[in-house]
């Protein structure tokens, strides 16, 4: 399993690619300067992102800040408001019901053999 920064590099790279754009064309519009924008994309920076900045470049993609964290994630993932959506009406489940559903993700991903 890949560390979070190194998923983070991942995904924000693809997402950018995705969209055809140039580090300093994401960077303008998400709000943060190119070099944050570089920084976030390399996964052996020394440098860990702040969370202003995730919030940012979710928020530049229309997406919840927990998508751009995803190992795994795919491309139609990463460019799908609805995934982001759905994430944040998770977060907003009590605990136990929370639970139940990733029992049932677990169950589900062991009969399918993922």
């Amino acid at each position: 399993m890949a560390g979070i920064q190194a998923v983070l590099a991942r995904n924000a790279k693809r997402l950018r690619a995705l969209q055809g754009r140039s580090q300093r064309e994401m960077a303008a519009l998400a709000g943060v300067s190119q070099k944050t924008i570089s920084n976030l994309e390399w996964a052996e920076s020394p440098i860990s992102p702040k969370l202003s900045t995730i919030e940012s470049v979710a928020g530049y993609f229309r997406l919840h800040p927990a998508v751009l964290l995803m190992e795994g994630v795919t491309d139609e993932a990463l460019t799908d408001r609805e995934v982001g959506q759905m994430i944040e009406k998770f977060a907003r489940l009590p605990d136990k019901r929370k639970r139940q559903i990733l029992e049932l993700v677990n169950d589900f991903n062991q009969i399918s053999g993922q």
